[in-house]
């Protein structure tokens, strides 16, 4: 954005009678919170530019999560996989095929199926695997993943 700085374009206002070592410093005092906003604001403003210069492709969620979550983002130690597929099962109500699929009030066997569950989706869309030995807040991992990942999508997190 602009780059000024506030003290100077204060300074350069007053009249020439009135710069003196004593004005200066009141107006280093005055102009000290609104520079510190200003210096807050080019951060944040370069923290966003870095985040959208970044999508859902692999390649740039990689680079962003090593970037942000690496001790050393030279190496490439988060990575991420392709998700597991889980089986499925399907309800019709015709049968398809020749053998059916009966639902029972009374699970037969050992094996109880469950048709769905919010803790398992069925199918996970891409793994990241983040290093154990890494000290990582996963609220904000998450928080960037999911800002960044496509809608839809769903992901789980490895830890080797």
């Amino acid at each position: 954005m602009f780059n000024t700085n506030l003290l100077i374009l204060a300074i350069e206002q007053l009249p020439f009678e009135l710069r003196k070592a004593k004005n200066m410093s009141w107006l280093k005092v005055l102009t000290s919170s609104i520079v510190k906003l200003k210096s807050d604001f080019d951060r944040q403003r370069e923290e966003d530019l870095f985040l959208i210069a970044h999508n859902s492709q692999v390649i740039s969620l990689e680079h962003f999560l090593n970037y942000k979550f690496n001790p050393n983002p030279d190496a490439k130690d988060i990575y991420i996989t392709d998700g597991e597929t889980k089986s499925e099962t399907y309800l019709y109500e015709t049968p398809v095929i020749n053998d059916q699929v009966y639902l029972y009030e009374e699970p037969v066997g050992d094996e109880i199926i469950y048709l769905y569950t919010t803790s398992s989706p069925l199918i996970t869309g891409f793994v990241i695997n983040i290093p154990s030995t890494f000290n990582i807040d996963e609220f904000e991992l998450k928080a960037y993943v999911n800002r960044l990942k496509l809608a839809g999508k769903s992901y789980a997190l490895k830890y080797y």
